[in-house]
């Protein structure tokens, strides 16, 4: 299927898809694409320096205008982590989900997964929009798949109908999921035809970017499935 980037743009930002209702917040105050301040070779060289923390205005996505935006996205790749906190997201714009430049995020960490891959400017989002829990162990899989199958309205339905929406719209190739949770919610959620993602789409689990793992390792991570997909 062609893709117009910049219809898919409007999609996502379009005032009838409500995370909430009555809040006035639409998807777009909750997801992101992986595109930065920064470029290839300022990250390599904070690779080799170790862990140097990047700057704040680095991690930052800059501030195009939606027709340059349709420019610059990669609509083949989707990006899932588990849950947005609500605390943890600032909606103080489009766009800046995953883009935390305190010093203290881990957000960071995730341009250097991207590094030797063609996944630059992939969709990013969260399998569980505006869900107000930090740990992620008190986030009940088994009952939200309960309730997305019930027959009231509630939170994980409209949590559902939300991906559903997002997957069908980005139409992507890879399908990438940060967290061990956030990977068997999804596997869950297809197993039980609750979703349904593009033939031929892969998905692919890598631990959630606050884990330890080195830049240099982090690096390296994803290129395996870039060059399958790309044929590279």
């Amino acid at each position: 299927m062609d893709k117009n980037n910049l219809d898919i743009i409007n999609r996502i930002k379009s005032k009838d898809v409500n995370v909430k209702e009555n809040t006035g917040f639409t998807l777009d105050f909750y997801t992101s694409w992986a595109l930065y301040n920064l470029g290839e070779e300022e990250i390599r060289n904070y690779i080799q320096k170790k862990n140097r923390p990047l700057s704040t205005s680095a991690l930052g996505i800059p501030d195009y205008t939606d027709e340059e935006l349709s420019e610059k996205i990669n609509t083949d790749v989707m990006i899932f982590a588990l849950n947005a906190a609500s605390r943890d997201v600032d909606k103080s714009g489009s766009w800046l989900n995953f883009h935390d430049t305190r010093s203290a995020s881990h957000d960071q960490r995730l341009l250097f997964e991207f590094l030797d891959t063609k996944f630059w400017g992939a969709y990013m989002s969260d399998l569980f929009k505006d869900v107000p829990e930090t740990n992620s162990k008190e986030i009940k899989i088994n009952n939200l798949i309960k309730d997305m199958k019930s027959n009231d309205d509630n939170e994980a339905k409209r949590n559902l109908k939300l991906l559903q929406f997002e997957i069908d719209t980005i139409n992507p190739r890879i399908i990438i999921l940060y967290h061990a949770k956030a990977r068997d919610a999804f596997n869950k959620m297809i197993k039980e035809e609750l979703i349904k993602i593009p033939d031929n789409c892969k998905t692919v689990y890598r631990p959630h970017y606050s884990m330890g793992e080195g830049y240099a390792k982090r690096a390296k991570a994803l290129i395996k499935e870039s060059k399958e997909i790309y044929g590279e």
